[in-house]
């Protein structure tokens, strides 16, 4: 330890003070326990139908696919495909904001393959649009949802450049809602621990500088390098 004993200004009573490593691991151990027993309906725990009923917020995003373009009316989506000539680079991107922004806040679920809700529609479930359009950009003989699962988890892996973060903070699955297949990402918050928070390379950025994203309300917002620095002092102490 050290310190052995501690004066207490007020009553002179004398108290242990614990090592520091073993502080650190308390305090841990209670956040991790405080966002567990917080979450309630807002954690990973929820049903795919609850999701789908839910609006997107912290800890909760929808994005209609990873690679297919779709044609925007009055800037809403419709089932129209858009050719653009290959994968649009910029959804992929979108996916590793989310997953990044969920790892260095509170965690969180991504659903692939559903339309934005309107928030007027209350309980109504989101439209469902479905990720078997995506599953024509994988290999010949990777076109379902196992190929699709590996696919998106090497999207992570290449955006973080590790395989250790998604290995221990990401559960994605396929998930059938009226026939249609939901890819859902579940995301646990990194710990509270220096270096712990993660940086990502995106695919459009060609100068090869990596970015900080975190969750803030219903979107994922990058970070500019002060405010980076700032939410890295609070948050990975």
């Amino acid at each position: 330890t050290i310190f052995d004993m501690i004066v207490h200004k007020d009553k002179k009573k004398k108290i242990p003070v614990m090592p520091l490593s073993e502080f650190f691991e308390q305090a841990q151990a209670t956040i991790e326990s405080w966002i567990e027993e917080n979450s309630g309906n807002e954690g990973t725990n929820r049903s795919l139908q609850e999701l789908l009923e839910h609006n997107e917020d912290e800890r909760l995003e929808f994005k209609l696919s990873m690679w297919t373009k779709y044609k925007t009316v009055n800037k809403i989506a419709t089932e129209e495909i858009v050719d653009i000539g290959g994968k649009a680079d910029f959804l992929e991107d979108e996916v590793l904001h989310t997953v990044a922004s969920f790892l260095n806040a509170l965690g969180g679920t991504l659903l692939i393959g559903v339309k934005d809700k309107p928030i007027s529609w209350g309980d109504r479930p989101a439209e469902v649009f479905g990720v078997q359009a995506d599953y024509t950009w994988l290999g010949k003989n990777n076109r379902d949802a196992d190929g699709y699962i590996l696919a998106v988890y090497q999207v992570l892996n290449n955006g973080f450049d590790d395989t250790y973060t998604t290995a221990n903070y990401v559960n994605i699955k396929i998930e059938q809602f009226n026939g249609k297949e939901i890819c859902r990402i579940d995301v646990d918050p990194l710990p509270r621990i220096r270096d712990a928070q993660v940086y990502i390379k995106e695919k459009t950025d060609k100068s090869n500088s990596t970015a900080y994203y975190v969750r803030t309300g219903a979107s994922s917002q990058k970070m500019s390098l002060d405010s980076a620095l700032n939410h890295i002092r609070s948050n990975f102490p």
